[in-house]
């Protein structure tokens, strides 16, 4: 479930009332002229209001640019300069966005200024907090002592959130021209998932950071990398459990994978995919045996094997079609690209990234930890730009803008698909704006 569910019945109170303050403020500022008309698609898909529909578009589209322009300064073609100032320039952009904005923002946002409140005042959700959550609260207890304002410790949390962003990206696409930087507005939409998944894109950051330190095979590098790996699993445990592993098929497979077949790749990803979810349906249908072990390491798994859907094809296929298309559609483009795809450090990190998320994708989701999708999604984003790169060498000279442009459409189309389907239980629409120091 979402972290401000099954809150005490005192700060549920308390939440509701400061929830209930920001929505009549957001009604205020609707009935004094500043709201626009809602942009629905067909079909119950979803709604936007128009003004947020025009920002978070413009959002992915800068977004993109800015990785592009970042990533290939002073490469030839691209004019002589530094990728700083563009970096810069994304995450001053980015982090306006998450700092001044309304509570009403982000479905969680009212529950961290809660949780922020009382940080120090021993209640339930301070022992709740601690107990589960113990990276997290450490960042929310030196932020309440060192800043004592809200907003400062907002800006930490997603600047760290960027930090990773960046130097992934440092380390695994600046100074390439080799792929296409057209997937890569997807990286907006999982910032503004952010605004509700505080933890989940902090925790995503971290494991970001510690792919950066697989690159450099040095043993330095790799104790910074599990110490990142580590953090990563204090902020969110359930979630990034099911890649820590990816450590040792890391290691294992790193100088094999880039021998494979398309037939082997294929294997690899279908066959652990079918094991984990008969895995898992049989766990799903012993959980009172269960129960006990899962009690004593994670009191809530029990709770989120509980929520998945019971029936795979007319649960799972049904529930969280959304989130398996994009996977489903990387498998298929990796097999018809496989022969293309370099030899190089970053393309065979996203080999094993890629092929790592797409087999435990199908288990993940049947066991609800419909998180999974928000931890490796940058190297998703390689990946598909490096196959944008090698499926536009193979079209003729004269197809290649319509090539760029086609596929433009595509992802930012997705952009918003996405936008629309999931606002909603994000809570990020209508966006609204608020510089006051919170």
């Amino acid at each position: 479930g979402k972290d401000g569910e099954h809150l005490p019945g005192g700060s549920e109170a308390s939440l509701k009332a400061r929830l209930g303050d920001s929505l009549a403020a957001v009604a205020c500022i609707s009935q004094g002229g500043f709201a626009f008309m809602t942009v629905s698609l067909p079909f119950g898909i979803g709604s936007l209001e128009a003004g947020t529909l025009v920002l978070y578009s413009f959002l992915g589209i800068f977004t993109m640019l800015c990785i592009r322009s970042a990533c290939t300064a002073g490469l030839p073609g691209h004019g002589k300069g530094s990728s700083a100032p563009y970096f810069a320039l994304l995450f001053a952009g980015l982090i306006v966005i998450a700092v001044f904005r309304d509570l009403s923002v982000g479905a969680d946002f009212g529950v961290y200024r809660e949780l922020f409140d009382n940080i120090d005042s021993g209640d339930v959700i301070a022992e709740r907090l601690r107990s589960y959550k113990s990276g997290y609260f450490w960042i929310t207890w030196i932020c309440k002592k060192c800043f004592g304002s809200f907003s400062a410790y907002i800006f930490v949390c997603y600047a760290i959130i960027l930090a990773g962003y960046i130097i992934f990206l440092c380390t695994y696409c600046k100074g390439s021209d080799l792929i296409s930087y057209v997937p890569f507005i997807i990286v907006a939409f999982f910032y503004i998932k952010a605004l509700t998944e505080l933890k989940t894109a902090m925790a995503a950051s971290c494991f970001l950071v510690f792919l950066s330190c697989l690159k450099p095979r040095k043993p330095v590098w790799a104790i910074v990398g599990l110490v990142f790996l580590f953090f990563s699993l204090e902020l969110h445990l359930f979630t990034v459990c099911v890649f820590a592993p990816f450590v040792v098929f890391w290691y294992v497979f790193r100088n094999r994978i880039s021998g494979w077949s398309r037939l082997k790749f294929a294997l690899w990803v279908l066959i652990p995919a079918v094991l984990s979810l008969a895995a898992i349906r049989y766990v799903k249908g012993q959980l009172d045996i269960y129960a006990p072990l899962f009690d004593m390491i994670r009191g809530d798994i029990r709770e989120y094997l509980q929520m998945s859907p019971t029936d795979i094809f007319h649960g799972l296929f049904a529930e969280h079609w959304i989130m398996l298309i994009p996977h489903t559609a990387l498998f298929v483009f990796m097999l018809i690209a496989w022969d293309g795809i370099g030899d190089g450090r970053s393309s065979v990190l996203a080999k094993a990234a890629c092929t790592w998320d797409i087999m435990i994708m199908p288990g993940c989701t049947y066991a609800n930890i419909w998180r999974e999708n928000s931890i490796l999604f940058m190297t998703r984003m390689l990946m598909w730009g490096e196959i944008l790169r090698i499926l536009e060498k193979r079209c003729p000279e004269k197809y290649r803008k319509l090539h760029r442009i086609f596929w433009f459409l595509v992802f930012f189309g997705w952009f918003l698909f996405r936008l629309f389907s999931e606002a909603e239980d994000l809570g990020v629409d209508p966006y609204v704006f608020d510089f006051a120091v919170k």
